[in-house]
C-alpha cells in the first residue's frame, strides 16, 4: 500500500498538469501578497489560459517520452531473452550433436580393453538428449528418430551396467551397434541442416 502510494506521487509530480496548476496556484498565492503592497499591480487575465495551454501541450509530450523509453526498455529486453534462448537452442543442438558423434564413435568400436581376455563394452551417452529433448523442438519423424537410436543406446547402457563382457557373447550388442552405425549418420545430416529451433 506505502508503494503504490508512493509511485502514486512520484507520478502526480511528474505531471505537467500538476506541476502547471501547482505554478498557477502559487503564482495566485503570490499575487495576493503582491497587491497588498502594490494595490495598482494586476494579474494579466491570459495567464490562466497561458499556463493550462502551456500544460496541455508538455503533459502529452511528457506522457509520450515516458512511453516510448518504456517500449525501448521493453523491446531491448524482449531482444536480450531472444538472444539467450537462441543461444541455449544453439548450445543444445552442438552438446546433442557432440553427442551423437561419440555415440557413433563407441559403436563403431564398441569394445575396449581387449587386452584382459574378455575385453569390456564401451558405455554410451544420454545426458544430453535427456536434456535436449525437453528444450529443442524437434519435428517429427527426426524426433521419432532420435526417440528410436536412444531407445537403442539405453538397451545398450542396460547391457553394459549388467556387467556382461563381450567374451560372454552379447548379440543384442551387436545387433545394437549394427543399427546405429547405420542411424546415426543419419540423425547427424538432419541435425546439421538446422531443422530444429
Amino acid at each position: 500500500m506505502l508503494r503504490d502510494l508512493t509511485n502514486y506521487a512520484r507520478a502526480l509530480l511528474g505531471n505537467w498538469w500538476f506541476r502547471g496548476f501547482f505554478l498557477l496556484s502559487f503564482l495566485s498565492t503570490a499575487t495576493t501578497f503582491y497587491v497588498s503592497f502594490h494595490p495598482g499591480f494586476l494579474l494579466p487575465k491570459n495567464a490562466l489560459i497561458g499556463v493550462s495551454l502551456l500544460a496541455l501541450f508538455i503533459s502529452p509530450y511528457d506522457a509520450y517520452k515516458r512511453q516510448e523509453a518504456r517500449i525501448q526498455a521493453l523491446l531491448r529486453e524482449n531482444a536480450r531473452l531472444k538472444d539467450t534462448q537462441e543461444d541455449r537452442t544453439r548450445r543444445n543442438l552442438s552438446d546433442l550433436i557432440c553427442e551423437l558423434q561419440d555415440n557413433l564413435r563407441k559403436a563403431l568400436d564398441p569394445v575396449i580393453d581387449r587386452s584382459s581376455g574378455t575385453g569390456a563394452y564401451v558405455r554410451p551417452s544420454t545426458d544430453c538428449w535427456k536434456t535436449a529433448r525437453n528444450v529443442l523442438r524437434i519435428d517429427n519423424p527426426l524426433r521419432d528418430d532420435l526417440d528410436r537410436a536412444y531407445a537403442a543406446v539405453d538397451r545398450w547402457c542396460s547391457v553394459v551396467d549388467s556387467g556382461l563382457k563381450p567374451g560372454m557373447g552379447s548379440p543384442e550388442v551387436n545387433r545394437i551397434v549394427d543399427v546405429l552405425r547405420v542411424e546415426i549418420p543419419k540423425l547427424l545430416r538432419e541435425l546439421q541442416r538446422g531443422q530444429v529451433t
